[in-house]
């Protein structure tokens, strides 16, 4: 391989000076040199000297050394290097120009040229629609490949790559490098950990990535999967799906609703613009996290946290976790696990998943699925009253004739300090009423009933099951009996009485006739034949009502022997 040297001065080298037809390396020195290769794969450096560069036919190599040069590669895959430059550099391959920061005045002049080398500085380097091989070197560079089916390497250095359309190869080399696809109208799914890039509706094209630990997407709805390295992900606009995979993550989803799983690590989680979801579905739990304070902490790790940012809706684990809404419309998801779920302000969804549940609508008109399992919902934040039935799911608002809660699966409800009327539905619910004067009907099932403070009322309407109630206090609560259980029982009307709930209407109830209440240690029902009326057993509290059309006796609630030895006639009202 002939090699040709200029002498200084102002050389011009000619193909013929190498031995034409042969590849050669041409070296001008520090001339302003005119240098021309020729059909073979040539190496040309022009040393100092504003040198004239032609490298012909053939893939060539053309080093412009220092001065404002113009390098023209010809026919053939051509490379031009700065890398003898201490940089930085801004080229363009597409507009020819490589411009150098700091110099206002002298730029390079690139010809036919499809590939580059940087330098060690911050270069921005930009291609052309030939299918180019761009080097970023050291530096944090910032390189755009085009058009075209291009090489990307970023080299050493904190690189941000923009492959441009092609299927292009994108290698960030050291450092914490990003690559964008902004400017594709998308969508794209891209996976970090495998390198690969495809395009939805496009089967054969992918791009292929390597040590890159950062991507922005496009504008469309993005799948984005992030590997082991902390990476920044942002999905752009669109209703995008990102994952962090491990490693400590910054996760944007930009416009849209979008889908984010940071994955294992501590990552910080914006959802940007839209309704976006958050899942904690892939950890082992369990989990506290609350929408209000952006704040996701792990339960025996006192140290790492997750942050949240513009999330409205979250998925937790299968442990028993803590989720709490914020003043948005939230949907949060408990998932398996004993959980406790606050859906804070706004219209939420709330569902419980497996697990026995409690859940606190808080304020707003929510829908509540406590899910499989005993679930419990809560309006002691409320400051009442409420209508709550169990059985048909509904839960009113006094007073507000407009908007109500959805109960789905719930077994238990605890009220509000006001005057809260409670149906339960057929399971064995557990009804708490709080302050206020309280009616509760458990309805079928074995249920546990708990007026609370207050003058308060328990209707028994079923002979099948019998209910318990813990806190009967003498003489300021009130059992019910409702008409399914009062065809025999007899008693003096009592105006006062009035507009007891549960379908009754505004009707007079009775009190029960003395001659019908029956009290004693150990009694039970029929104990004293087929008398129809009220049987209490002082020893365990246990009531019974003897039906004495059908001969038959029902146990139908316990208040316990304390509450049952106080027990008057007075206590029982029946018509209602």
């Amino acid at each position: 391989m002939p090699l040709v040297t200029g002498n200084g001065l102002n050389n011009i080298i000619t193909p013929s000076s190498a031995s034409a037809g042969v590849t050669g390396w041409y070296f001008g020195l520090w001339g302003d040199d005119t240098i021309y290769g020729y059909n073979g794969n040539d190496s040309i450096n022009g040393g100092d000297g504003n040198d004239k560069l032609f490298g012909g036919t053939g893939d060539d190599f053309i080093d412009g050394g220092f001065g404002f040069d113009t390098i023209d590669g010809g026919l053939g895959n051509d490379t031009t290097s700065y890398a003898f430059y201490w940089g930085p550099i801004n080229a363009n391959l597409a507009t020819g120009v490589v411009s150098f920061p700091g110099n206002s005045v002298f730029t390079d002049r690139l010809i036919s040229i499809e590939n580059l080398i940087g330098t060690a500085g911050n270069d921005t380097i930009i291609g052309n629609t030939a299918n180019n091989s761009l080097f970023g070197e050291a530096g944090n560079d910032t390189i755009n490949g085009g058009d075209g089916n291009d090489k990307l390497f970023g080299g050493t250095g904190d690189d941000f790559i923009d492959g441009g359309f092609g299927f292009d190869t994108i290698d960030g080399g050291l450092g914490n490098d990003t690559t964008s696809y902004a400017f594709y109208w998308g969508p794209i799914n891209a996976n970090l950990s495998t390198g690969v890039v495809s395009f939805p509706g496009d089967s054969v094209f992918t791009d292929t990535l390597v040590s890159i630990e950062n991507l922005i997407g496009t504008a469309g709805n993005d799948t984005i999967i992030g590997n082991t390295a902390n990476n920044s992900l942002n999905g752009g606009a669109g209703n995008d799906s990102i994952n962090g995979g491990d490693g400590n993550d910054k996760l944007f989803g930009g416009t849209g609703d979008d889908f984010i799983d940071g994955g294992f690590g501590f990552d910080t989680i914006d959802g940007g613009l839209g309704n976006d979801t958050t899942s904690y579905a892939f950890y082992r739990g369990p989990i506290n996290a609350n929408l209000a304070t952006g704040v996701v902490s792990f339960p025996g790790n006192s140290v790492f946290t997750d942050r949240l940012i513009s999330i409205e809706n979250l998925i937790g684990t299968a442990g028993n976790d803590t989720i709490i809404g914020n003043t948005a419309d939230n949907s949060l998801f408990g998932e398996a696990g004993n959980d406790t779920i606050n859906g804070g302000d706004g219209n939420d969804k709330l569902f419980g998943g497996a697990g026995n549940d409690w859940i606190d609508g808080g304020f707003g008109f929510d829908t509540i699925d406590g899910g499989l399992g005993n679930d419990t919902t809560s309006y002691a934040f409320y400051w009442g009253p409420i209508n709550a039935n169990l059985s048909t799911g509904v839960v009113s608002f006094p007073g507000n004739s407009v908007f109500t809660d959805t109960l789905v699966s719930i077994e238990n409800l605890i009220g509000t300090a006001g005057n809260d009327t409670i149906t339960g539905n057929t399971a064995d619910n557990s009804l708490f009423g709080e302050a206020g004067n309280d009616t509760i009907n458990g309805g079928l099932g074995l249920d546990t009933l708990t007026g609370g403070a207050g003058n308060d009322f328990f209707r028994l309407d079923n002979v099948a099951n019998r209910d318990l109630i813990t806190d009967f206090s003498v003489p300021a609560d009130t059992i019910i009996l409702a008409n399914s259980l009062d065809s025999t029982l007899t008693g003096a009307i009592n105006p006062g009485i009035k507009g007891l709930l549960f379908n009754s209407g505004n009707v007079d109830g009775s009190v029960l006739d003395a001659a019908q209440f029956f009290q004693g240690a150990g009694l039970t029902g029929g104990a004293l034949g087929d008398s129809s009326g009220i049987y209490v057993n002082t020893s365990n509290g246990d009531i019974w009502y003897n039906d004495s059309d059908v001969v038959d006796s029902y146990l139908i609630a316990n208040v316990g022997a304390v509450a049952a030895a106080g027990m008057t006639n007075a206590d029982f009202v029946y018509g209602v």
